[in-house]
């Protein structure tokens, strides 16, 4: 599997697992734009950028900070490595990890 098709899988486990949430999204076609995925679900907007492996966030970060949008909405980068997925809030540097097994478990069986 090329390393593009390893990305747009990881798109798709992003999109499917906000689906289990319960939220709204739209994939950004051929993902060449700042954010990869848009998720809304009630007053909460979230613009996301998924990357897989060692690369660098730097360009990704510029990039969702440049981004002019409503007041409050959020602008997160997911970033796949090996079983983890650390999730980035680049405009509060905050940070948090999510397990590929509970997202795997959200999409099986959903929850909202």
């Amino acid at each position: 599997m090329t390393r593009v098709n390893t990305g747009i899988k990881f798109e798709y486990q992003m999109r499917d697992y906000f689906k289990a949430l319960g939220y709204e999204v739209i994939r950004s076609a051929g993902s060449k734009g700042a954010a990869d995925l848009i998720v809304w679900k009630d007053n909460l907007v979230e613009l996301i950028q998924c990357k897989k492996g060692n690369s660098p966030l730097g360009a990704d970060k510029t990039r969702l900070r440049a981004l002019k949008t409503p007041l409050g909405w959020k602008r997160r980068i997911y970033w796949k490595r090996d079983k983890d997925v650390q999730v980035l809030d680049v405009m509060s540097g905050q940070s948090k990890s999510l397990s590929i097994s509970e997202i795997n478990k959200v999409i099986k069986n959903g929850r909202t």
